[in-house]
Protein backbone atom coordinates (compact mmCIF):
# COMPACT_ATOMS: atom_id res chain seq x y z
CA UNK A 1 0.00 0.00 0.00
CA UNK A 2 0.92 3.21 -0.86
CA UNK A 3 2.30 6.02 1.70
CA UNK A 4 -0.42 8.84 2.03
CA UNK A 5 0.51 12.03 3.61
CA UNK A 6 -2.47 14.74 4.64
CA UNK A 7 -2.53 18.33 5.63
CA UNK A 8 -5.31 19.29 7.56
CA UNK A 9 -6.06 23.33 7.57
CA UNK A 10 -8.43 25.27 8.39
CA UNK A 11 -10.28 27.89 6.90
CA UNK A 12 -10.27 29.35 3.37
CA UNK A 13 -7.24 31.54 3.31
CA UNK A 14 -4.39 29.36 4.04
CA UNK A 15 -5.81 26.50 2.16
CA UNK A 16 -5.46 28.67 -1.30
CA UNK A 17 -1.93 29.53 -0.17
CA UNK A 18 -0.62 26.47 0.24
CA UNK A 19 -2.18 24.82 -2.63
CA UNK A 20 0.15 27.00 -4.88
CA UNK A 21 3.42 25.78 -2.97
CA UNK A 22 5.59 23.30 -5.45
CA UNK A 23 7.46 21.91 -2.46
CA UNK A 24 7.34 18.11 -2.57
CA UNK A 25 5.88 17.16 0.61
CA UNK A 26 2.70 19.61 -0.35
CA UNK A 27 2.90 18.63 -3.78
CA UNK A 28 2.57 14.88 -3.35
CA UNK A 29 0.48 15.21 -0.19
CA UNK A 30 -3.29 15.86 -0.06
CA UNK A 31 -4.70 18.54 1.47
CA UNK A 32 -8.28 18.92 4.15
CA UNK A 33 -9.48 21.97 5.18
CA UNK A 34 -11.85 21.67 7.92
CA UNK A 35 -14.32 25.04 8.17
CA UNK A 36 -16.32 25.09 11.20
CA UNK A 37 -16.02 27.82 13.47
CA UNK A 38 -15.64 26.70 16.79
CA UNK A 39 -15.10 30.03 18.64
CA UNK A 40 -18.75 30.51 18.37
CA UNK A 41 -21.87 28.78 19.02
CA UNK A 42 -22.79 25.67 20.98
CA UNK A 43 -20.75 22.71 21.02
CA UNK A 44 -22.14 21.11 24.23
CA UNK A 45 -21.44 17.28 23.37
CA UNK A 46 -20.60 17.89 20.09
CA UNK A 47 -19.31 14.90 19.51
CA UNK A 48 -22.98 13.68 19.46
CA UNK A 49 -25.89 13.46 16.58
CA UNK A 50 -27.54 15.59 19.26
CA UNK A 51 -25.07 18.11 19.97
CA UNK A 52 -24.18 18.65 16.19
CA UNK A 53 -27.81 19.00 16.47
CA UNK A 54 -27.79 21.80 18.60
CA UNK A 55 -25.17 23.43 17.09
CA UNK A 56 -26.91 23.70 13.34
CA UNK A 57 -30.22 25.07 15.26
CA UNK A 58 -28.13 27.61 16.66
CA UNK A 59 -26.08 28.98 13.58
CA UNK A 60 -29.49 28.98 11.73
CA UNK A 61 -30.95 31.21 13.96
CA UNK A 62 -28.26 33.78 14.31
CA UNK A 63 -26.62 33.94 11.05
CA UNK A 64 -28.11 36.06 8.28
CA UNK A 65 -30.46 34.75 6.08
CA UNK A 66 -27.32 34.42 3.23
CA UNK A 67 -25.01 32.68 5.40
CA UNK A 68 -26.99 30.37 7.78
CA UNK A 69 -26.92 27.28 5.02
CA UNK A 70 -23.32 28.33 4.34
CA UNK A 71 -22.24 27.72 8.00
CA UNK A 72 -24.64 25.07 9.24
CA UNK A 73 -23.51 22.68 6.25
CA UNK A 74 -19.66 22.76 8.17
CA UNK A 75 -20.88 21.26 11.03
CA UNK A 76 -21.54 17.69 9.79
CA UNK A 77 -18.93 18.30 6.87
CA UNK A 78 -16.13 18.14 8.96
CA UNK A 79 -17.31 15.64 11.62
CA UNK A 80 -17.70 13.41 8.27
CA UNK A 81 -14.08 14.49 7.40
CA UNK A 82 -12.70 13.68 10.73
CA UNK A 83 -14.48 10.22 10.51
CA UNK A 84 -12.98 9.32 6.95
CA UNK A 85 -9.64 10.14 7.79
CA UNK A 86 -10.04 7.97 10.65
CA UNK A 87 -11.13 5.31 8.74
CA UNK A 88 -8.79 6.04 5.81
CA UNK A 89 -5.70 2.69 6.08
CA UNK A 90 -3.72 4.54 3.68
CA UNK A 91 -2.85 7.28 5.23
CA UNK A 92 0.30 7.11 7.19
CA UNK A 93 1.26 11.04 8.08
CA UNK A 94 -0.64 13.82 9.12
CA UNK A 95 0.41 17.26 9.53
CA UNK A 96 -1.65 19.57 11.07
CA UNK A 97 -1.04 23.19 10.50
CA UNK A 98 -1.73 25.33 13.13
CA UNK A 99 -1.05 28.70 14.27
CA UNK A 100 -1.68 29.93 18.30
CA UNK A 101 -4.81 31.71 18.21
CA UNK A 102 -8.37 30.65 19.27
CA UNK A 103 -9.66 29.31 16.04
CA UNK A 104 -6.30 26.81 15.46
CA UNK A 105 -6.20 25.88 19.01
CA UNK A 106 -10.16 24.70 19.28
CA UNK A 107 -10.11 23.16 15.79
CA UNK A 108 -6.66 21.65 17.04
CA UNK A 109 -8.22 20.16 20.46
CA UNK A 110 -11.24 18.12 18.73
CA UNK A 111 -8.86 17.04 16.13
CA UNK A 112 -6.44 15.01 18.67
CA UNK A 113 -9.28 13.93 20.76
CA UNK A 114 -10.72 12.45 17.34
CA UNK A 115 -7.38 11.00 16.60
CA UNK A 116 -6.14 9.11 19.82
CA UNK A 117 -5.69 5.51 19.59
CA UNK A 118 -4.65 6.16 15.88
CA UNK A 119 -1.83 4.70 14.07
CA UNK A 120 -0.91 7.83 12.12
CA UNK A 121 2.05 9.76 12.78
CA UNK A 122 1.01 12.89 13.89
CA UNK A 123 3.26 15.90 12.81
CA UNK A 124 2.69 19.92 14.69
CA UNK A 125 4.85 22.71 14.81
CA UNK A 126 5.25 25.12 17.93
CA UNK A 127 5.03 28.60 15.85
CA UNK A 128 5.40 30.59 19.48
CA UNK A 129 8.59 32.22 19.55
CA UNK A 130 8.89 32.21 15.48
CA UNK A 131 9.04 35.28 13.29
CA UNK A 132 8.45 35.51 9.96
CA UNK A 133 9.76 38.64 7.46
CA UNK A 134 7.06 40.21 5.39
CA UNK A 135 7.36 41.31 1.84
CA UNK A 136 9.55 44.46 3.00
CA UNK A 137 11.66 42.86 5.81
CA UNK A 138 10.09 43.72 8.58
CA UNK A 139 9.73 40.70 11.01
CA UNK A 140 6.24 39.60 12.63
CA UNK A 141 4.79 37.36 15.40
CA UNK A 142 3.36 34.49 13.45
CA UNK A 143 -0.33 34.43 15.18
CA UNK A 144 -2.41 33.33 11.91
CA UNK A 145 -1.43 31.24 8.59
CA UNK A 146 -3.41 33.79 7.12
CA UNK A 147 -0.61 35.68 6.83
CA UNK A 148 1.76 33.42 5.38
CA UNK A 149 2.93 33.87 1.80
CA UNK A 150 3.47 30.81 -0.47
CA UNK A 151 7.06 31.55 -0.63
CA UNK A 152 7.14 30.29 3.63
CA UNK A 153 5.71 27.34 3.72
CA UNK A 154 9.15 25.45 3.18
CA UNK A 155 10.35 27.27 5.64
CA UNK A 156 7.21 26.65 8.34
CA UNK A 157 7.84 23.13 7.09
CA UNK A 158 10.54 22.42 8.73
CA UNK A 159 9.54 23.20 12.19
CA UNK A 160 7.28 20.31 12.20
CA UNK A 161 7.64 17.31 14.75
CA UNK A 162 5.99 14.14 15.37
CA UNK A 163 3.59 14.60 18.53
CA UNK A 164 4.15 12.47 21.41
CA UNK A 165 1.23 10.88 24.07
CA UNK A 166 1.37 13.72 26.48
CA UNK A 167 0.10 16.04 23.73
CA UNK A 168 -3.18 13.62 23.24
CA UNK A 169 -3.72 13.63 26.67
CA UNK A 170 -3.70 17.40 26.63
CA UNK A 171 -6.12 17.68 24.02
CA UNK A 172 -8.24 14.73 25.51
CA UNK A 173 -8.72 16.90 28.27
CA UNK A 174 -8.92 19.91 27.23
CA UNK A 175 -11.87 18.63 24.56
CA UNK A 176 -13.76 16.83 26.97
CA UNK A 177 -13.66 20.37 29.34
CA UNK A 178 -15.09 21.94 26.12
CA UNK A 179 -17.75 19.94 25.02
CA UNK A 180 -19.07 19.77 28.69
CA UNK A 181 -20.00 23.65 28.63
CA UNK A 182 -22.77 25.52 27.04
CA UNK A 183 -21.06 28.72 26.76
CA UNK A 184 -21.66 29.66 23.19
CA UNK A 185 -18.58 31.86 22.98
CA UNK A 186 -14.90 30.90 23.68
CA UNK A 187 -11.27 31.96 23.11
CA UNK A 188 -8.28 30.32 23.91
CA UNK A 189 -5.59 32.21 26.91
CA UNK A 190 -1.97 32.97 26.67
CA UNK A 191 -1.61 29.15 28.53
CA UNK A 192 -3.22 27.02 25.21
CA UNK A 193 -6.47 26.61 28.03
CA UNK A 194 -9.91 27.39 26.20
CA UNK A 195 -11.29 30.09 28.04
CA UNK A 196 -15.51 30.02 28.45
CA UNK A 197 -17.03 33.54 27.48
CA UNK A 198 -20.36 35.10 27.98
CA UNK A 199 -22.35 35.94 24.57
CA UNK A 200 -22.48 39.68 25.65
CA UNK A 201 -18.59 40.27 25.90
CA UNK A 202 -18.52 42.50 23.11
CA UNK A 203 -21.67 44.19 23.42
CA UNK A 204 -19.55 47.29 25.39
CA UNK A 205 -17.32 47.47 22.09
CA UNK A 206 -20.18 47.38 19.70
CA UNK A 207 -22.17 50.58 21.27
CA UNK A 208 -18.76 52.13 21.66
CA UNK A 209 -19.22 52.56 17.92
CA UNK A 210 -22.46 53.21 17.60
CA UNK A 211 -23.68 57.33 17.83
CA UNK A 212 -26.70 59.23 17.98
CA UNK A 213 -27.15 59.21 14.47
CA UNK A 214 -27.70 56.41 12.49
CA UNK A 215 -24.73 54.25 10.47
CA UNK A 216 -24.47 50.66 8.74
CA UNK A 217 -24.31 48.50 10.93
CA UNK A 218 -21.52 46.95 8.86
CA UNK A 219 -19.64 49.64 9.79
CA UNK A 220 -19.92 48.87 13.88
CA UNK A 221 -18.68 45.51 13.16
CA UNK A 222 -15.71 46.08 11.08
CA UNK A 223 -14.71 48.84 13.83
CA UNK A 224 -15.26 46.52 16.45
CA UNK A 225 -13.33 43.94 14.51
CA UNK A 226 -10.06 45.98 14.34
CA UNK A 227 -10.33 46.87 18.05
CA UNK A 228 -10.67 43.43 19.04
CA UNK A 229 -7.74 42.04 16.59
CA UNK A 230 -10.05 39.90 14.59
CA UNK A 231 -10.73 37.32 17.51
CA UNK A 232 -14.58 36.53 16.62
CA UNK A 233 -15.74 36.67 13.09
CA UNK A 234 -17.86 39.08 12.02
CA UNK A 235 -21.46 36.74 11.72
CA UNK A 236 -21.13 36.68 15.62
CA UNK A 237 -21.19 40.38 15.93
CA UNK A 238 -23.80 41.02 13.83
CA UNK A 239 -26.07 38.97 15.74
CA UNK A 240 -25.45 40.33 18.81
CA UNK A 241 -26.54 44.50 16.99
CA UNK A 242 -29.55 42.37 16.30
CA UNK A 243 -29.52 41.36 19.93
CA UNK A 244 -29.04 44.93 21.15
CA UNK A 245 -32.21 46.40 18.86
CA UNK A 246 -34.51 43.59 20.18
CA UNK A 247 -32.89 44.76 24.22
CA UNK A 248 -34.06 48.24 23.12
CA UNK A 249 -30.02 49.76 23.29
CA UNK A 250 -30.44 50.30 19.47
CA UNK A 251 -33.11 51.64 17.23
CA UNK A 252 -32.64 50.69 13.66
CA UNK A 253 -33.81 51.29 10.36
CA UNK A 254 -34.31 49.12 6.64
CA UNK A 255 -34.66 45.37 7.40
CA UNK A 256 -32.67 43.31 9.90
CA UNK A 257 -30.91 40.34 7.72
CA UNK A 258 -27.67 41.26 6.62
CA UNK A 259 -25.16 43.71 7.95
CA UNK A 260 -25.48 45.78 5.05
CA UNK A 261 -29.66 45.79 4.90
CA UNK A 262 -30.37 48.33 8.05
CA UNK A 263 -28.34 51.10 10.22
CA UNK A 264 -28.53 51.81 13.64
CA UNK A 265 -28.25 54.29 16.16
CA UNK A 266 -27.97 54.57 19.71
CA UNK A 267 -31.52 54.17 21.98
CA UNK A 268 -32.33 57.85 22.99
Amino acid sequence: MSKKVVHLVFGDFFKSTFEKCNHPKIVQGHIIRLNDDLRIGPIFQLNSSTGQSQREKWLQRTNGSYFKDYYTGFVVEDSLKIEQLKADDSVTDIYVWSARNALDGLYTTRLLNALEGTSFNIYMADFCDFKLKSAIGNLFDLTSLALVRTSDVPLLLKRFKIINEQAFKKANALWKHAIANKAVLRGINDDGKIQFLEASHFDNILLQHCTENYQKSVRVVVCTLVDIDYVINDGFLDWRLKVLVQLGRLHFEGQLKEKRDYSIKKAS
